[in-house]
């Protein structure tokens, strides 16, 4: 009885063309959805994180009667980092380190010694100014008991003191001693990196065009990492 042979042909060239395209065709939907699912993700951390601040501001409203950065000097400032331009008054310019630098000048009483002190802020970073709101508003929330115990449940993936070459921030002053002291300043970031914006306007005589607003609104740029534009995650939303 003679022996059946039977021939298995390799794969021919268009059969693997086929596979190897099924297989990218899987593997770009996979990576389409584990990026869906990443970035949906990472906005219910941003709003989470919002909502901790909100909470925080609130507790710092009811023990100081007052929202953080509400006065200067004991006189009412707008903080706004992009007011709209009207014509019946000039504008607030975006808060940046020399806003950042006289609240801690007022809370730490340096404009009050004699001579006036005041506090250096170092390393310069070149985007400076955008860190200066969240670092001020972390720094307001710290100094009160029960927002502090808010901020401090937020992760620390989402707080950060360092600048973009991986420098730490510090103010640093002399006390009332002469005593060199240095504050480290930590801004709270959202998942995409970037610094939240907290917003609080009053009318004042300097500004009498900026609108008012009845509770701080806290914002984060979203995934595409600009504000004011259609993914911003804003507390009042």
């Amino acid at each position: 009885m003679r022996a059946r042979i039977i021939h298995r042909g390799a794969f021919t060239l268009i059969e693997l063309l086929v596979v190897a395209a099924i297989i990218m065709v899987l593997a770009s939907a996979l990576v389409g959805v584990g990026r869906r699912m990443l970035t949906l993700a990472q906005v219910k951390l941003a709003r989470s994180t919002v909502d901790v601040l909100v909470t925080a501001v609130e507790q710092y409203r009811s023990e100081l009667d007052r929202f953080p950065m509400e006065y200067l000097n004991s006189r009412p400032i707008p903080v706004l980092p992009v007011p709209a331009a009207t014509s019946s008054g000039p504008d607030k310019p975006p808060f940046g380190q020399a806003d950042l630098i006289a609240y801690l000048n007022d809370n730490l009483g340096l404009n009050r010694t004699i001579p006036a002190g005041t506090v250096t802020i170092l390393p310069q970073d070149p985007v400076r100014d955008a860190y200066a709101v969240s670092e001020c508003l972390y720094y307001f929330l710290y100094q009160c008991p029960t927002s502090r115990r808010m901020i401090d449940t937020i992760a620390d993936s989402q707080k950060t003191a360092l600048d973009t070459d991986r420098n730490p921030r510090q103010a640093a002053y002399k006390d009332a001693a002469g005593k060199n002291m240095t504050i480290t300043l930590i801004r709270l970031i959202d998942p995409w990196g970037s610094p939240f914006r907290y917003e609080f306007c009053r009318p004042t005589a300097t500004y009498p065009s900026v609108p008012t607003m009845s509770f701080p609104r806290i914002t984060s740029a979203g995934p595409d990492r600009q504000f004011d534009t259609t993914d911003d995650l804003r507390s009042d939303e």
